[in-house]
């Protein structure tokens, strides 16, 4: 999971620190990405409209469904949940009811669609748990005896949950009684040896899960440091790069055959390669002809953002490509992935790597021409991805949809999710966001 999460419903940001959450606007974040001016070059830009909250360590940060609701797991194993109208507001008092996992966490993931109250808890153990946000409630899916699940994901409408576990397995069970529905088995070979776990997975529609496999580390994730912390490990003895594989699994139907698509090594830790990878994703959906989906991928071990598409071989092959057909291709040529930057605060680490990543639907600010000498249209209003980095900063990249925008198309991603204003959100009922004490 992450440590930054975005509603581009309302048009706001919630980050986790060190010692609480941070909120602010996407517009005022976009301002300052545009027109910030950093104290020297040495330094990140202040963002100075923002509100802090100070809670003790943030492992992860999250959004129920409507976005009302803010989920914030602590290090302590405990879940705080803000309504996000008063996170917004300048006011000191914040209404905030208090979970106890009594178990340190390891990710946290609110149902998308079907439950928006409830929230599925792994624990540093194994073990999953739900949660209802509106009742304060636990209930523990997994028993003991199976409790080494390693990541979870939801589907994309809610109605079920996938877990990975240290066999390399990818079990589907109901969110209430933990039933299993299917189990997907790893595809042992040369390039996935058995021993593999599954370090994370994004179940990205109905029939295609990304699934990333690898070395689960001898001594666990230290407290504190599951998919959202900074990926250090109790082994203090661990040394080179930790190999990572990933596939794309799909599936043309229920009863259809699964095909594995192979991509090696995604994000290598080369910059940390004693910190264990916690991954984040994102996705856009509907992005265009040429690429109907993009899948965005950072590590806790990588200052690398990797870019995979499901997209026509002309993307990746240029213009000698033959097909129409889409297929799920990594995108790994300039400028179709990205570097983090160097440190500016942290100067002990050179490189910086990801706490979390989030794609931002709210600009509606026109950008300048990709080619001047060509024509002096303004690019329409494109998607932003942020990405909080090691260096206690948050990173702002365009994603510029180049191909459809060089052939005239003008692909405008952000038209399609136009967002409300946030003082709509200010001016909702408490009670609309069912936290009262």
């Amino acid at each position: 999971m992450s440590n930054v999460t975005i509603s581009n419903k309302y048009g706001y940001i919630v980050t986790g620190t060190p010692t609480g959450i941070s909120a602010f606007r996407t517009a005022d974040a976009e301002d300052a990405l545009v027109n910030g001016k950093p104290p020297s070059d040495d330094q990140p830009v202040e963002l100075a409209k923002r509100n802090e909250i100070s809670v003790g360590k943030v492992t992860h940060v999250a959004l129920s469904a409507d976005e009302l609701s803010v989920i914030v797991a602590l290090a302590t194993g405990s879940i705080m949940v803000f309504p996000a109208r008063e996170l917004m507001e300048d006011s000191c008092s914040k209404t905030v009811r208090i979970i106890s996992i009594h178990r340190e966490i390891r990710d946290i993931r609110p149902n998308p669609l079907e439950m928006p109250m409830l929230v599925a808890v792994l624990t540093l153990g194994g073990a999953v748990l739900m949660v209802d946000i509106a009742q304060g409630t636990t209930k523990k899916i997994t028993g003991d005896s199976n409790a080494k699940v390693t990541c979870i994901c939801w589907s994309p409408r809610g109605k079920q949950i996938v877990c990975g576990d240290v066999d390399g397995m990818l079990t589907q069970r109901t969110p209430m009684d933990g039933v299993v529905q299917r189990v997907i088995h790893p595809a042992i070979g040369e390039k996935h040896p058995g021993s593999f776990a599954v370090l994370a997975v994004n179940w990205i529609k109905t029939y295609i899960f990304m699934a990333i496999y690898g070395k689960f580390p001898p001594g666990g994730f230290m407290a504190g440091h599951g998919g959202g912390g900074d990926g250090s490990t109790d082994d203090d003895d661990e040394s080179g790069n930790i190999q990572t594989t990933a596939y794309v699994i799909t599936q043309a139907g229920k009863q259809a055959p699964m095909h594995w698509r192979y991509i090696v090594d995604p994000c290598g830790a080369f910059e940390f390669p004693k910190r264990y990878p916690g991954f984040h994703f994102a996705s856009i959906n509907d992005w265009g002809k040429s690429a109907p989906h993009l899948q965005f991928l950072t590590s806790a071990g990588s200052a690398k953002v990797m870019t995979i598409a499901h997209c026509l071989p002309s993307m990746v092959e240029g213009e000698r490509a033959s097909g129409d057909v889409p297929d799920w291709c990594v995108l790994d040529t300039d400028p179709l992935y990205a570097q983090l930057p160097l440190a500016m605060v942290n100067t002990d680490e050179s490189d910086t790597a990801s706490l979390g990543m989030a794609i931002d639907f709210t600009s509606k600010r026109n950008l300048p021409p990709l080619s001047p000498e060509d024509s002096t249209e303004p690019v329409p209003p494109q998607p932003i991805m942020w990405i909080l980095t090691t260096d206690g900063c948050l990173v702002g990249y365009y994603i510029y949809n180049t191909i459809e925008i060089e052939g005239g198309q003008q692909y405008a991603v952000c038209k399609h999710y136009p967002g409300l204003q946030l003082e709509q959100l200010l001016s909702l009922p408490l009670h609309q966001d069912r936290l009262q004490r």
